[in-house]
């Protein structure tokens, strides 16, 4: 008794028209109703009027006001350009670098306020000012050693205590509380600590003058009872007299303040209230606060206290322009900054004199740039003159490169390093001034250049201050790169190598070092000749450790991939230089490294791999491949880049010749994948490389190469994972593994038979991967039988319908042998077998059953030879089987048929026409039916 299951055998058909098939397969021409073609669309009125129709029409660029660019559309600033103000950044983008920048460690010091009951003489005199319901007076009391951030802390709940008082109508505290915050401004201690105290006090003060004028406002709105919106341009007539009475009110306890600091911040915050009773009293206002300001004899408190009166002059948006104002005064108190009265504070404070003009900076700065702000090239230069009469000018010209526009820097760069180049001392020192002006001049052209950069570099290389040289470096390396080529450049990277070279300490340069790298590389001009110059490697070895050293071979590898498509790297030199500083790069990548950083090393270095260019010299990129693929052992990715570079050298070694030599070198490359995929991890890479090295080996007639590419391409199906991780997303990996499988298959079908080997050995080795596999979907296995069946009914034919160049496939070798044939057609009988068990296991799933029924009748009808009884029996069986229910949709039903129909029309043999005959009287009475 047979222990086969079913007695169907698979006879292959023996001849297959493919020259009337692609006949057959040609698409037709659709001349004028091309789905793809432009259409116009037009429309027409009840007029008879021709009108185009924007949704039907094609949409150029600018047409379509939604893509239509930003700056095309008008908006309501056209009028607003001649505004000096927009040039001014505003105070908040100084707000938190000055809190940033200016800290303490020491303690601080408070007048805060208690409680205590008022007496009633004191509550009804408030009381005639304005109408307060306050029961409570408060008097100071003074915290002492309190933190910096409890400091900040304390000043937080102030603002909302002022705003928690203001809510339950106790304005009389609200307006001691800022009094006293006010006079903080007052005590410089810690001096260092001033302009951030500065701030938080005047964002105190800004919130009191927000809530005086809002409730001015609110109390201009009640007009008898009812309510009424004053307008943003509103005039005092609009204001009726009790709200200008209580602004008055206002001003006249400000005025009442016996302290000078606070009557004048507090009067400048409320100073836009002046628009409810006269706005032209603004001007004379804040002009008689200017002139007060030189009362004070602090120039640390003098300074920003005209800092804050400039500030109200901006939000009030006055005709006068008070930077000028401010300035004059700052010149004619200027020299009291060297006087022994502040020489002697600043050592009590046990501060340099320099740290203490960098404590002026900030207002300084917001001042000068308000100053500058819109003027012509004469006002500028008139504002230098007068910084240049003054006495140890320093820190005046220090505030001029860092806020007058760069343009105008540009041009009088050769002046103002003259100018700084002729101090004989100063407080502020030259290469602080040299280094801001290198930052400033970014960007610009500069007349002169060369002159400029040896006066400059002239003090600069002067200074024994490792800190001071290298922050002026990092500065001017944006200047040299943009005005000069390589010698420059090589001389100034040179010098920064001797100047930091066996210094202690080195390590604390190393941010600036990475910076001066990366912008040399970003911007320089020529950069291919970057790496023929002999700064660049010993300017590397300055980073000492690993970490630092990869960082900066990083940064420089970055730098070649974005700007390196033309170097050429035929040279030794860059591709030596590359390589040294691949290898740094790849050896810091360890088990602690993460994923991300490990892929962008990885295409950094395979990036340079790819550009590698020996011309027509196969042997050296050979043996270039060779020697990456020991020193880039950890990496994955430039593995599978170096076999995908190598399997290139086996595809140009095909149009070089087809010599010997050719062979034995293509036989090396093979040897080189083969060898080198194990070591990838990712199983679907290995999958890709061992069929890619397949097909080139093929292709150039390694066949004992090519069989044991696919061979390892097999074995790695039937261990291949159901799932993969690729970039961080888990995905089942059967639709794919189904995709090589087809490819394979394709592949096969060309590949030779060893001679050792038995009949289709490869194909054997796949089909029981594919049995091994653990599928998912059990009706997997079953759909790529099909997909084999196909194949090697193909393999039978007398001429394959396609051939890899001088390579003889079976239908050369066999010549359609009757041996080979029935070997071949014994295998498809199996398969046949195993489909038609998973049919009668899957009768519980009609729908499933009925497309495997559909699938195996078309390769039936297709690849087998029906004059075969056995054939014949199994399709009409199988056409049966299609026919008992009504599962799959209609529509592909019919498609289907309609092709089997098609095919069998086609056919020059008459049992076609039989079968066709057959099929379309049952499908006839079906549908009957």
């Amino acid at each position: 008794m047979s222990s086969r299951t079913f007695e169907w055998n698979w006879y292959s058909k023996p001849i297959i028209n493919y020259n009337k098939r692609k006949k057959n397969c040609v698409l037709e021409k659709c001349g004028d109703h091309h789905p793809l073609k432009l259409t116009s669309t037009t429309v027409f009125t009840n007029k008879n009027v021709l009108i185009d129709d924007p949704l039907s029409s094609s949409i150029t660029y600018g047409d379509d006001p939604l893509s239509r660019p930003a700056q095309l559309t008008p908006t309501a600033f056209d009028d607003a350009d001649n505004d000096w103000l927009d040039d001014l950044p505003p105070w908040s983008h100084y707000k938190q670098s000055i809190l940033n920048s200016y800290t303490t460690s020491e303690k601080l010091s408070f007048h805060s306020l208690s409680k205590n009951v008022q007496s009633a003489t004191i509550r009804s005199r408030l009381e005639e000012l304005e109408e307060f319901d306050d029961q409570v007076e408060y008097s100071e009391k003074e915290l002492y050693d309190l933190t910096q951030q409890e400091f900040v802390s304390h000043m937080d709940n102030l603002g909302k205590e002022i705003i928690h008082a203001w809510s339950n109508e106790q304005r009389v505290k609200a307006l001691k509380i800022v009094i006293q915050c006010t006079k903080i401004l007052s005590y410089t201690s810690p001096m260092q600590f001033y302009p951030s105290k500065f701030v938080l006090v005047t964002d105190l003060l800004d919130l009191f003058g927000e809530l005086v004028f809002k409730r001015l406002k609110s109390k201009s709105e009640i007009i008898d009872g009812h309510v009424v919106k004053l307008p943003d341009n509103f005039t005092p007539n609009m204001v009726p007299e009790g709200a200008k009475e209580t602004c008055q009110n206002w001003f006249f306890k400000i005025a009442s303040i016996r302290e000078l600091l606070p009557r004048l911040y507090i009067e400048a915050a409320i100073l836009r209230s002046y628009r409810f009773i006269n706005p032209n009293e603004q001007n004379n206002a804040l002009l008689r606060l200017i002139k007060m300001v030189r009362g004070i004899g602090n120039p640390l408190v003098a300074l920003y206290a005209r800092c804050y009166l400039c500030r109200i002059y901006v939000s009030t948006n006055l005709t006068v322009n008070y930077f000028e104002e401010s300035f004059k005064d700052i010149l004619l108190t200027y020299k009291q900054l060297n006087s022994r009265y502040v020489s002697k504070e600043v050592q009590t404070q046990n501060m340099s004199m320099e740290k203490f003009f960098q404590l002026l900076c900030p207002a300084l700065e917001w001042i000068v740039k308000g100053l500058s702000a819109g003027k012509d090239a004469l006002k500028l230069d008139e504002i230098v003159r007068w910084c240049t009469l003054q006495n140890l000018h320093g820190l005046l010209i220090n505030t001029i490169v860092n806020t007058f526009p760069g343009n105008y820097l540009a041009i009088k760069a050769e002046y103002l390093i003259n100018l700084i180049s002729k101090w004989e001392y100063d407080v502020v020192p030259q290469t602080l001034v040299i280094q801001n002006l290198g930052n400033s001049l970014r960007g610009h052209i500069v007349p002169n250049a060369q002159n400029v950069l040896r006066e400059a570099w002239k003090m600069v290389t002067k200074v024994k201050d490792s800190e001071r040289y290298m922050a002026c470096a990092e500065a001017w390396i944006y200047f040299i790169v943009k005005h000069f080529k390589n010698k420059e450049i090589s001389i100034f990277m040179n010098d920064i190598t001797r100047h930091l070279s066996n210094r202690v300490g080195i390590e604390r340069f190393h941010s600036q070092l990475h910076n001066i790298l990366q912008h040399l590389l970003n911007y320089i001009e020529d950069f291919e000749n970057t790496f023929h110059l002999n700064y660049l490697l010993p300017y590397l070895d300055m980073f000492g450790s690993d970490t630092n050293k990869a960082a900066s071979c990083k940064i420089v590898l970055e730098a070649y991939r974005t700007r390196g498509e033309n170097v050429m790297s035929t040279d030794p030199v860059i591709n030596d230089c590359l390589m040294y500083m691949c290898k740094i790069l790849h050896d810091s990548v360890d088990s602690l490294t993460v994923e991300d950083e490990v892929r962008q090393i990885s295409r950094l270095i395979a990036c340079f791999i790819f550009r590698v260019n020996y011309g027509n010299d196969l042997e050296k990129y050979l043996n270039f491949y060779m020697e990456a693929r020991g020193v880039f052992i950890r990496l994955d990715y430039v593995q599978s880049a170096l076999i995908q570079c190598v399997n290139k050298l086996m595809v140009m070694s095909v149009s070089a010749s087809r010599v010997l030599v050719k062979n034995s070198f293509a036989r090396a490359c093979s040897a080189y994948c083969y060898i080198t995929i194990p070591s990838i991890t990712s199983p679907l890479v290995k999958l890709q490389l061992y069929i890619l090295t397949g097909q080139t080996s093929l292709l150039n007639g390694c066949l004992g190469q090519a069989d044991a590419c696919l061979k390892a391409a097999s074995i790695t199906v039937r261990d291949f994972p159901a799932l993969l991780e690729i970039d961080g997303h888990t995905i089942n990996t059967e639709p794919i593994l189904v995709s090589y499988i087809k490819q394979m298959l394709s592949i096969l079908l060309v590949v030779p038979d060893c001679p050792d080997q038995e009949v289709m050995h490869q194909v054997r080795i796949l089909i029981n991967s594919i049995r091994q596999y653990s599928w998912t979907d059990p009706m997997q296995p079953h759909l790529l039988y099909l997909y084999v069946l196909d194949m090697m009914a193909t393999a039978t034919l007398d001429t394959y319908p396609y051939r890899i160049p001088d390579v003889d496939s079976n239908d050369v070798l066999y010549g359609r042998e009757p041996q080979f044939v029935a070997d071949v057609d014994s295998m498809c009988t199996i398969l046949l077998d195993n489909i038609l068990e998973q049919l009668k296991n899957i009768a519980d799933k009609p729908s499933c059953q009925k497309q495997l029924a559909f699938e195996l009748l078309i390769r039936i009808i297709v690849r087998a030879d029906l004059n075969e009884i056995q054939m014949a029996t199994l399709a009409i069986n199988l056409w049966k089987l299609t026919r008992k229910n009504k599962i799959i949709d209609s529509i592909i039903e019919d498609n289907k048929v309609s092709y089997i129909i098609d095919f069998c029309e086609n056919e020059d043999d008459d049992i076609y026409y039989k079968f066709i005959n057959k099929i379309t009287r049952n499908h006839i009475d079906s549908v009957q039916k």
